[in-house]
């Protein structure tokens, strides 16, 4: 089992971090553990169906054949899981400078964590094999925007304009997007002071092309 296999280093983290373990996640920092991803393989094929062109790839992780963990946990998965850099979600300002670029950046998480829990086999082990869990977010959801101009169906942001790919592993009609909803759970803002060389020759490039 994925969490008898941890337990030892779990409950040393624990000690450091002061923190209540859930289903191999921590509290305090739960949404930005929640956005874990199973890992991509790089194998791949493009084709092209009626609705246009798809991309089919073969994953090495799958969900679990026996219950292990709730879904929203990694550990429901068995495979490589990826995680992303820590995200200190309280809002302040963080300067970022290299030789290329100099940038502000704010995170900040759009949802709210209302109810967590998950149940032990042993209840006095908080670190051991768990029979169940429950996750309650409050936060707004997103209709899907989508655009043909790519293979993937791309997501709009409503509120930052920004745009999001969406991962299909097998051809998927347009249509099923038409009524798809997501739950976006952090925004990060870069506010740049300094842009690097190779950014202003794209722009610049880009201004080029409209002129000509």
């Amino acid at each position: 089992d994925k969490f008898m296999a941890i337990s030892g280093l779990a409950r040393v983290i624990q000690r450091e971090l002061d923190d209540q373990y859930l289903a191999g996640l921590w509290k305090k920092n739960l949404i930005g553990d929640l956005l874990w991803r199973v890992y991509k393989a790089q194998r791949k094929i493009q084709g092209t169906v009626p609705d246009g062109i798809y991309e089919r790839r073969w994953d090495y992780s799958k969900r679990a054949d026996t219950y292990r963990a709730p879904s929203w946990s990694w550990a429901s998965v068995d495979g490589l899981v990826q995680f992303g850099s820590y995200l200190d979600l309280s809002g302040k300002p963080k300067s970022i400078e290299d030789s290329d670029s100099a940038f502000t950046k704010i995170t900040s998480p759009l949802v709210s964590i209302l109810d967590v829990s998950s149940s032990l086999v042993n209840p006095e082990d908080p670190f051991g094999q768990v029979g169940g869990g429950k996750l309650i977010i409050q936060g707004q959801m997103h209709r899907l925007g989508t655009s043909k101009q790519f293979y993937q169906p791309t997501t709009t942001f409503r509120g930052t304009s920004g745009t999001a790919f969406d991962d299909i592993d097998a051809p998927v009609s347009w249509d099923v997007y038409e009524e798809a909803y997501f739950l976006p759970m952090v925004i990060t803002e870069k506010l740049y002071s300094k842009f690097s060389q190779s950014f202003l020759d794209i722009i610049k490039a880009l201004k080029d092309l409209e002129l000509s």
